[in-house]
C-alpha cells in the first residue's frame, strides 16, 4: 500500500494534491476545498519548464506538509540535482505556502519560477458525478489590491471567491483558460512569473496565500472557521483531558499516535458554535449522524467531551416535520448535512438529509453509554425531550407488522436506496440472488434499538421515571425475542442480514452480526456460535472480517460493501467478542487489525480494503480499495477500540466503579493509562502479562494511592470513590 496523494485538513479547509505538492487540475480529487466547494483546482509550480524530481514529502501533521524537489535535468548552466525547491504548506484560515528555491552551485543562476493557479468552483457532488449540473459561469480573474481574485456567482446569487496573493509581488501575471477535470468544463486562472537571480549557495523565496470565501445573497460573509493553531490544538481540540495511553509495543504506539492526530484533524467547528468529528477526507468533511456517533463512542472511554458535543449538535438538528424530499420525520436524527452550491440551491436533499435507519438508535445508545461513563445527569435532563422524540420516532414510524422490527423503504429517487451503514445500491441482496422486498429490517439496526432501550431504561429509573424504565425494558425484551425467532438461521448457526417485507429473512451471510453481538442481544449460546462462524475462512480474510461471505452469489472482493473489509465494522466485533468474553476470538481479530494498520502507510487504518485473503509471510500486504477516504474517522478510532476491549474496560459512574477484564495478546506485554475518567474521578492503571494471566494496578489520580480491587469470576472491579 502506498500514499498516492497528500491530504491536509485544518478545521474547514481541505487540500488534496499530488505528492509533489501540485494540484494538477487533472486528477478528480485534487483541490482546495471549503464547505463542499472546490476553490482551487490547479496550483502548479515550474522552474524554467525543467522537470522537478520528488525527493520526499509529508510530515506527521495533517495540517501542514514539507515537500522537497530537485531539478531532474540540466538547465541554464545548472547541472542535474543542483537546484532544490522546497514547498512548505500550512493550512489555517487560508492556504499558505512558502516556496524556497536554493542554488547549490558555486556560481549564480537566473531562472523563472512560474506558479499556475486556477479554480473551477465545482460542487463536491458534481466532482463525484453524483449530481452533475451545468458548468458554472466563471468570472475573469481580476486584481483586487495586492490579491488576484478568482470568483463564480451561482444562479441564486451566492458568490464563491478565492483571493490569491504573493510576497513579493510577481514580475508578470498572465490570465489564461485551462482544460478542466471534465471535457467541456474549462477553468479560468493565471500564471504568476517570478524572475529570480540566486547567488551561489543562496536561496530565493516566494510566499503564496489563497483564502476562500462565500458570500450568500442574503447572509453574512463565510470564511473558514478555526479552532486553534499549532500547539494550541493539542490541548483544545478534545474539549477536555484525553487519557494518556502507553504500551510496550512501539508500533502500536505509533499507530495510536497517528489515529489521535487524524481524529484531532477531523474535529470540525460548526457555525453557531460547537464541533463535530467529520466523517472523512476528502469526500465526507461534513456532519454525518452515523459516522460521528460511532466515532464519538470509540473515543468515549478516553474522552467524553466529544460525545457530549456530538449529542447536542445532533439533537439541535433533529427532524421536526414530515418531508419526503429529505426523508425527514419528527424525532429522526440527521444522516448528513452539506453546504455546497447544490445544497444551497436545494438541488439535492443532502443540505439536511435524514435517510438513515440507524442514526436515531445510535444517538440513544451513545447517550446511554455516555451516562454510564460520566454520570452526567444534567445532560440527560437537557436532552430529555430529544430522547422522547427519538424513541417516539422509532415506535411511531418504524414499528410495522407483527414483529415490531424497525425497517425502511426508500422514499425519494434522489435519496439512498439502502439506509444502513452499508448504503450502496447493491449492499443488501437475497442469498439466492432474488430481489429484496421492502420494507427492509436490518439485523444490526434491531441490535441498536435493543441496546438503546435496555440501556436507557436504567437511566430513566435512576431519574425516577420508573414507568418509562419498565416500558423500555419490556420493549427491549420483546424485540430480543422477535430477533431470535425470525433472524436466527439454525441450519447456518448464524443470523440473517435482513428480514424482508414478504415475511422472510434474506439469508445472506454477512458481517452484520458483529453489530448484534456488540448490542448484547443474542443469548450466550448463540453468541458463541456466531463468533465462531464469523471467523470461518469465507468471512475472515486475515486482515479482518468481510462484509459478505465468499459463498454468496453477489460476492465481489473489490466491491464497496459486498465483501470488502471495513475496520470500523470489525470494531463492533471487538466490542461484541468482549461482551460475551470470546477472548480467543477477540485476540484473533485484534491481532488482524493491528497487523493491517502495521502494513499501512504511516500506520493509518484505511476506510476499507479489498476482501482478498491475506497472503503468507511477514511481507504480505492488504490490497487497496480504489477510492477511499484517508483519514476516515471511524477507521481512525479503531486502535482505541482495540485497547478498550483488550483492557475490558466498563465504567459505571453511578456506582463509582470501574471494571477491568484484561486480555493481552502475545505481541503486547503491558498497557499503561493515565487520566482515565469515570464520573468526576480520574484513575491510572497498569496491566502487564499475557492473555488472562496479568498483574493489575489501579491508582486514584487524586491521592496517587492504589485503589481497592475486588475479584469476580472473570474481572476486576475498582471502587473509585475510595
Amino acid at each position: 500500500m502506498t500514499l498516492s496523494w497528500i491530504v491536509q485538513k485544518h478545521d474547514e479547509l481541505i487540500v488534496v494534491g499530488a505528492t509533489n505538492g501540485d494540484l494538477t487540475g487533472v486528477a478528480t480529487a485534487d483541490g482546495l476545498y471549503f464547505r463542499d466547494m472546490r476553490h482551487l483546482s490547479t496550483l502548479r509550480i515550474a522552474v524554467d519548464d525543467c522537470p522537478l524530481e520528488l525527493l520526499g514529502s509529508g510530515t506527521n501533521a495533517i495540517d501542514r506538509a514539507d515537500i522537497h524537489l530537485v531539478n531532474q535535468v540540466a538547465f541554464g548552466g545548472a547541472p542535474p540535482h543542483s537546484i532544490t525547491v522546497t514547498r512548505r504548506r500550512q493550512l489555517g484560515d487560508a492556504l499558505r505556502e512558502q516556496i524556497s528555491v536554493t542554488n547549490h552551485n558555486r556560481f549564480p543562476i537566473a531562472l523563472t519560477l512560474a506558479i499556475t493557479v486556477a479554480a473551477d468552483f465545482r460542487d463536491l457532488y458534481d466532482i463525484r458525478d453524483f449530481l452533475p449540473h451545468d458548468p458554472p459561469s466563471l468570472q475573469t480573474p481580476r486584481s483586487s489590491g495586492e490579491a488576484i481574485e478568482l470568483a463564480y456567482e451561482s444562479p441564486d446569487r451566492t458568490r464563491f471567491a478565492t483571493h490569491v496573493s504573493f510576497a513579493p509581488a510577481p514580475d508578470a501575471v498572465e490570465m489564461l483558460t485551462l482544460d478542466g477535470t471534465r471535457p467541456g468544463r474549462p477553468t479560468v486562472g493565471f500564471v504568476a512569473n517570478f524572475s529570480l537571480a540566486i547567488a551561489a549557495g543562496m536561496a530565493a523565496e516566494v510566499a503564496l496565500t489563497a483564502g476562500p470565501s462565500v458570500q450568500p445573497s442574503d447572509g453574512p460573509l463565510e470564511v473558514p472557521l478555526t479552532i486553534g493553531n499549532g500547539s494550541e490544538r493539542e490541548s483544545t481540540d478534545w474539549g477536555g483531558d484525553f487519557a494518556e495511553i502507553r504500551t510496550s509495543n512501539a508500533r502500536l504506539n505509533d499507530i495510536l499516535a497517528r489515529a489521535l492526530a487524524d481524529l484531532r484533524a477531523l474535529i470540525t467547528p460548526l457555525r453557531g458554535g460547537g464541533r463535530i468529528i467529520a466523517a472523512g477526507i476528502p469526500w465526507y468533511v461534513a456532519p454525518f449522524g452515523r459516522d460521528s456517533l460511532i466515532t464519538a463512542r470509540q473515543l468515549l472511554p478516553w474522552n467524553s467531551a466529544i460525545a457530549a458535543e456530538t449529542l447536542r449538535y445532533l439533537a439541535s438538528t433533529q427532524g421536526a416535520v414530515d418531508d419526503p424530499w429529505r426523508d425527514e420525520q419528527p424525532g429522526k436524527i440527521m444522516h448528513e448535512m452539506r453546504f455546497g452550491e447544490l445544497a444551497r440551491r436545494d438541488l439535492t436533499p443532502f443540505s439536511r438529509y435524514y435517510g438513515t435507519l440507524d442514526a436515531t438508535p445510535l444517538f440513544l445508545t451513545l447517550l446511554s453509554d455516555y451516562l454510564d461513563t460520566t454520570g452526567d445527569s444534567a445532560l440527560f435532563g437537557e436532552l430529555r425531550l430529544n430522547v422522547d422524540r427519538a424513541l417516539g420516532w422509532i415506535d411511531t414510524y418504524l414499528h410495522t407488522g407483527a414483529h415490531g422490527f424497525i425497517n425502511y423503504s426508500p422514499n425519494h429517487e434522489r435519496g439512498l436506496v439502502n439506509q444502513g451503514w452499508k448504503d450502496s445500491h447493491d449492499a443488501v441482496q437475497h442469498a439466492d440472488g432474488g430481489d429484496i422486498v421492502a420494507p427492509i429490517a436490518l439485523l444490526e439496526a434491531q441490535g441498536y434499538v435493543y441496546a438503546a432501550k435496555s440501556g436507557l431504561s436504567r437511566h430513566f429509573a435512576a431519574a425516577g421515571d420508573h414507568d418509562t424504565a419498565h416500558r423500555l425494558s419490556s420493549e427491549a425484551e420483546a424485540l430480543r425475542s422477535a430477533v431470535e425467532t425470525h433472524f436466527w438461521m439454525e441450519n447456518a448457526g448464524f443470523y440473517s442480514e435482513a428480514f424482508m417485507g414478504d415475511g422472510r429473512p434474506n439469508g445472506a451471510i454477512t458481517s452484520n452480526p458483529l453489530h448484534l453481538l456488540a448490542s448484547g442481544l443474542p443469548s450466550q449460546e448463540r453468541a458463541e456460535r456466531t463468533a465462531a462462524r464469523l471467523l470461518e475462512p469465507d468471512l475472515f480474510t486475515g486482515w479482518g472480517i468481510r462484509t459478505l461471505a465468499t459463498t454468496m452469489p453477489h460476492y465481489n472482493p473489490v466491491s464497496y460493501h459486498c465483501s470488502s473489509v471495513w475496520p470500523h465494522d470489525n470494531a463492533f466485533g471487538l466490542w461484541g467478542f468482549r461482551s460475551y468474553r470470546q477472548l480467543a476470538a477477540l485476540d484473533q481479530l485484534a491481532t488482524a487489525l493491528f497487523d493491517l494498520a502495521s502494513r499501512c502507510p504511516i500506520g493509518r487504518l484505511p476506510e476499507l480494503v479489498c476482501g482478498y485473503v491475506r497472503g503468507d509471510g511477514a511481507d504480505a500486504l492488504p490490497i487497496d480499495y480504489p477510492t477511499t477516504c484517508s483519514p476516515q474517522a471511524w477507521a481512525a478510532g479503531v486502535p482505541l477500540v482495540i485497547l478498550e476491549t483488550l483492557l475490558g474496560l466498563r465504567a459505571d459512574a453511578a456506582r463509582h466503579e470501574l471494571t477491568v477484564d484484561p486480555w493481552l495478546p502475545d505481541w503486547l506485554d503491558w498497557i499503561e493509562v493515565d487520566g482515565l475518567r469515570v464520573g468526576n474521578a480520574t484513575v491510572s492503571l497498569r496491566v502487564s502479562g499475557h492473555h488472562d494471566r496479568v498483574d493489575l494496578e489501579i491508582r486514584s489520580d487524586a491521592s496517587r494511592k492504589p485503589l481497592m480491587i475486588s475479584r469476580t469470576d472473570d474481572s476486576y472491579v475498582a471502587n473509585i470513590s475510595t
